[in-house]
C-alpha cells in the first residue's frame, strides 16, 4: 500500500480500505486511511481483533443498511 501511496502520489487520510483480513485492515490503519471491514456479526473474535488493530466501521454485509447508511448524501 505503501508503495502504492507514492506512485499515485495519494496520501493515506484520502484512502478507504475495505476489507476483511487483518493485514489490510493493520495497513490502512498505519497510513492512515478510512478502515471498514466486512466481517458476520457471527464473527466475534475477529471482530474484536478489527476493533483493536483500529477499524473505523465493521460491517456485515457490503450491500447491508449500515454501510449505505454512511454514505448518505447531505450527511
Amino acid at each position: 500500500m505503501k508503495k502504492l501511496l507514492r506512485e499515485l502520489n495519494a496520501r493515506g487520510e484520502n484512502v478507504l480500505v475495505v476489507g476483511d483480513g487483518r493485514a489490510e485492515v493493520a495497513a490502512g490503519v498505519r497510513m492512515g486511511a478510512v478502515v471498514i471491514s466486512r466481517l458476520p456479526k457471527s464473527a466475534a473474535h475477529q471482530r474484536k481483533l478489527h476493533k483493536a488493530l483500529g477499524t473505523n466501521l465493521i460491517v456485515e454485509d457490503y450491500l447491508g443498511r449500515e454501510l449505505s447508511e454512511c454514505f448518505q448524501e447531505g450527511e
